[in-house]
């Protein structure tokens, strides 16, 4: 009886402290969350104590919360947002300067320097002209002719006569206009310059311009190269006429009672020949008056 009692005590006892248990409020959620239900004074408080605990230097943290690795990024992501801005100058000034120094050390660790290269070692100036003239001074501000260059190829006596007439407009000496000269060479004509000995030209005699080009000259015609200009078969008056013209300028000092008879005779047979054996013309101007007049019939 006595152990009947005890159990049935001890049962009682053990349900006693189960419903206790079932009634007791959750420290962390209101049995009444859902049904509109105000929490207890008491859970208000303690949530509010939570929430300062929480809290770090003002600012609310819920790494309790939040998944596994979360809370590092986001403070981070804080640390970031907190830092003061960075001055766009300064950085890009710090960005030059580390520039400098690296091209400084580059160019000291591969032997470079920053001083001028000493003149023995830019190359020893060698020039065909004297010293004499290279010592000489260009005026100031003196304009250098525009002429075309000469290459080796066309008539040096016509390049030295249009050198002349141009650099005749300049105020300067003798010397000056061989300084000049050397400007308007290129080409061949360069290339030989360049190889004549050093310091031995000091005038254009000596510099045999001329003569080194002169297989390039063009010679004067003879009164005997007329004689070759004829009228061709199937070719008109106007295409003889205007090879004469041309090759007369071409034989200098001409007499032109002549070139009326040259002409004369390489006409092919026709009314313009007979009318000049009629009335031979006593100037060569008015031959070609006479030969316009049939040019056009």
């Amino acid at each position: 009886m006595i152990e009947e009692a005890s159990t049935r005590a001890a049962e009682r006892a053990i349900n006693q402290f189960m419903a206790n248990r079932h009634r007791e409020p959750s420290p962390h959620r209101s049995p009444c969350r859902g049904r509109g239900s105000h929490s207890a004074p008491e859970d208000n408080e303690s949530r509010e104590n939570d929430s300062r605990d929480m809290s770090i230097d003002g600012k609310h943290s819920s790494h309790a919360s939040l998944p596994e690795g979360l809370p590092q990024r986001r403070r981070r992501v804080e640390e970031r947002r907190d830092r003061p801005p960075i001055r766009e100058e300064g950085a890009a000034s710090n960005r030059r300067e580390e520039g400098a120094a690296s091209i400084q050390n580059a160019s000291q660790q591969h032997g470079g320097t920053q001083e001028p290269l000493p003149l023995a070692v830019a190359p020893a100036r060698r020039s065909p002209f004297t010293m004499q003239i290279l010592a000489e001074a260009l005026p100031q501000r003196i304009r250098i002719p525009t002429l075309t260059n000469y290459d080796g190829t066309g008539d040096p006596e016509d390049h030295l006569d249009k050198f002349l007439a141009k650099a005749d407009l300049l105020d300067m000496s003798n010397v000056g206009y061989y300084k000049v000269f050397l400007t308007t060479l290129s080409g061949r004509a360069m290339v030989w310059f360049n190889q004549l000995p050093a310091h031995t030209i000091e005038n254009f005699e000596q510099l045999y311009f001329l003569h080194h080009f002169s297989i390039n000259k063009r010679y004067p015609k003879t009164t005997s190269y007329m004689f070759a200009i004829v009228q061709q078969e199937q070719k008109s008056l106007r295409d003889y006429v205007q090879r004469f013209s041309e090759a007369v300028l071409e034989v200098p000092h001409l007499n032109h009672k002549l070139l009326v008879s040259i002409l004369q005779q390489g006409l092919r047979r026709g009314r313009f020949r007979e009318s000049i054996a009629g009335k031979p013309p006593t100037t060569l101007d008015e031959l070609l008056k006479r030969a316009a007049k049939y040019i056009r019939i």
